[in-house]
Parts: C-alpha cells; structure tokens; sequence
C-alpha cells in the first residue's frame, strides 16, 4: 500500500487522474530543466513563487525535483494518466546523464547515473537506512549505509552479494508463481482516521456555526483547511488494483530458473534485509514474502 500518490495527481471518485494545478508544475519543472536550469535553481524558483510541494509546504530541495524528473509513472500506465510524454521524459534523462558525466559522476557506485533497482527498495531491517553498494576487494557488495557512520561502525546488518540478491528474489517470485492466491489474503481495506488538526477544526468551525453571527468568509477558509487536512492525510489504498497486476504478469508464467529485472521493478515495492539472515520481500500490494539467504 503507498500512503500517498505522486505530486500532479489526485484521486477523484476512486480514479487517478492529474492535478490540474500541481500537473503544471509538474510539466514546468521538465520544461525548466530541459531549458538549461539545475534542480537546484528550480526549486529555488518553486519556493520564490509559494508554490506547495505535497506536503502542502513551500519548501523545496534540488533532490525531490530530481525524483520528479526520474519518476516514470509520469509516462502513464494502466492506473496513472500520462502527464509528461515519453520523448520529454527521454531528453530529460539524457541530459541528466551527461550533466553527471561533466561533474565526473558516472564512475560513483552510488551515483545517479549508476543507481538500480535495489537502490531503491533495499532497507536496513535493524536501523531503516537504505542499503548501497560498495566495492570491496574487486567484489561489489550491498551493505547499510550505516554500517560506517563518522568512522565508527554503527549497523551491523548482513552484507549481501548481487547473487544473492536475485537467488532471494527468484525464490519469493516463485513461490509466488505457485501459490497466485496467497496474494489475495492480506488485502482488505482500511478505514481512515481523523487527525487531530481536522478533528480541531471540524470543532471551531461546529462553535463558530452556534454564535449568533458569525464570519462566513472565516468558516470557508476553515472548511476549506479542513479539506484540505483530509486529503492529506488520506491513505490511498491501491492494493486490489496492484494485487490484479501482479497476476497478470504471472499468469501462466513457469517457474523462474534467472533472474529477471523487469519483473521484480514490477512486482515488489520493498526488500527489508533483516540480520537473523532473511530478506523479505514487500509486494506493491502490501504482501510479504520472506526468503532466507
């Protein structure tokens, strides 16, 4: 389950459709980049101009307009409309790379011309740090990034080799390939609670609503805020449609022998290494499944 969907959408009547306000932004930051601007000078333009990142918070950093510009859901799928064409997404990426390239980048294990998959889902089950790879010996090898933290060993969580990796990966995926309907079992929906800043306001609007006269213009912004906290806070729930994706791509798939990045940038959406020498894997459904290493 993802708790919220990326900026320059929304969910309207169940559906995902584009933001009309933030997909501008959206565009303006692909347009802006392509233009010659760093991600730095545009999120420094975004803050100038009060624009609201997702938090509803004007603040902005040169790393979330990078993962914006890096964001292929963007290009569209079977669930989120296209807001950005493949050609602009394309260009964009090129120019990312050889921006890299010029500041003698491309050669950094960790850098974002070289990053993978793992990269992004590997997770320190004994502190919550990512993992990252590192060379060791003429050998690369994934280990918390914590591991040395100011010269000191910090986290002392397993290193694991890329091999071993895919063979953890290959052994949940076919489990999974075996026993489709166990997929199903951990979805169920979730009833979403009121915070406590909507709970306050729904309160103050509610009193100011008994006065013998009140500000009508006040309880709009007010109810507006409200809202506006509800929506935030909304957990979106995209399991069932990711749980009827995942199946699709299994169906009648035999048993994996190799490993196969298209499929695993497809189906999980964590890996959490835990140190007692498992990893377990977190389907973009919300199931589990664990392999030992």
């Amino acid at each position: 389950m993802q708790n919220h969907i990326p900026f320059g959408y929304c969910i309207i009547n169940g559906k995902c459709k584009i933001h009309n306000e933030s997909g501008k932004i959206v565009h303006k930051i692909f347009e802006d980049y392509l233009s010659g601007a760093s991600t730095n000078q545009i999120a420094k333009n975004l803050m100038s101009e009060g624009v609201l990142n997702s938090e509803q918070k004007t603040l902005w950093y040169h790393g979330t307009v990078g993962r914006i510009l890096e964001n292929k859901k963007y290009l569209g799928d079977d669930f989120y409309p296209e807001i950005i064409d493949k050609d602009t997404f394309d260009r964009a990426q090129k120019l990312r790379v050889c921006k890299a390239e010029r500041l003698g980048r491309e050669k950094q294990p960790n850098s974002f011309v070289n990053k993978s998959i793992w990269n992004h889902i590997l997770v320190c089950g004994q502190c919550g740090q990512q993992y990252r790879k590192y060379i060791r010996k003429n050998e690369e090898i994934w280990k918390c990034k914590h591991y040395i933290y100011k010269n000191k060993v910090c986290c002392k969580n397993l290193y694991l080799s890329e091999e071993q990796l895919q063979h953890a990966f290959i052994t949940v995926i076919n489990k999974v390939i075996q026993f489709p309907d166990e997929l199903k079992e951990s979805i169920e929906n979730k009833t979403v609670k009121e915070s406590v800043v909507e709970k306050n306001l729904t309160l103050k609007i509610q009193r100011m609503l008994k006065e013998s006269y009140c500000d009508i213009n006040n309880i709009k912004e007010l109810t507006y805020q409200r809202a506006a906290e509800r929506y935030k806070n909304t957990a979106f729930d995209e399991r069932m449609f990711q749980t009827e994706k995942i199946l699709n791509i299994i169906n009648r798939m035999p048993i994996q022998s190799e490993f196969s990045l298209n499929l695993l940038e497809n189906t999980i959406k964590m890996a959490v290494i835990q140190k007692e020498g498992r990893v377990e894997f977190y389907f973009k459904n919300g199931s589990v499944k664990i392999a030992k290493i």
